[in-house]
């Protein structure tokens, strides 16, 4: 099924009402389908494909088999995310930002590697900041790990903007 523009359905499914599509990859809000679970522009896709734009996708099954989520939105389920706005793996990936590797993140941010963060956020899950990895950006660590329970402040754009690691005598302090 493929929709492109408000109110247009072509390919199998059902269409309700303006960008609303019912069937293999539900679209909901306004945004364009491209193939069976493409979702481009913001709205809601539910079921397996690609998530590309703003938007958010929710529901059992979310991120199984082939899908990626690329640009600012929510996705739910099991995932890991590589690269800018893709989730492939288990995970989850809340707000704005790149998640890798397992664990959880929260709030706007960026997750590279197994146990780094990089903007604000929070991590939250199993397996958080674990053997090599940094904190990068404004943000709480929690879970089973190294830096359970410290939080990292940035002390300048230069180290908040991720573009060389911060010392963590001057970046950590206890909660």
């Amino acid at each position: 099924g493929t929709l492109r523009g408000p109110g247009t359905l072509r390919g199998p499914g059902t269409l309700r009402g303006p960008g609303t599509q019912r069937g293999p990859g539900t679209l909901r809000g306004p945004g364009t389908l491209r193939g069976p679970g493409t979702l481009r522009g913001p709205g809601t896709l539910r079921g397996p494909g690609t998530l590309r734009g703003p938007g958010t996708q929710r529901g059992p099954g979310t991120q199984r088999g082939p899908g990626r989520l690329r640009g600012p939105g929510t996705l739910r389920g099991p995932g890991t995310q590589r690269g800018p706005g893709r989730l492939r793996g288990p995970g989850t990936l809340r707000g704005p930002g790149t998640l890798r590797g397992p664990g959880t993140q929260r709030g706007p941010g960026t997750q590279r590697g197994p146990g780094t963060l990089r903007g604000p956020g929070t991590l939250r899950g199993p397996g958080t900041q674990r053997g090599p990895g940094r904190l990068r950006g404004p943000g709480t660590l929690r879970g089973p790990g190294a830096q359970r329970g410290v939080t990292y402040k940035a002390i300048s754009n230069r180290y908040r903007r991720g573009r060389e690691p911060c010392p963590k005598e001057l970046t950590l302090y206890k909660e």
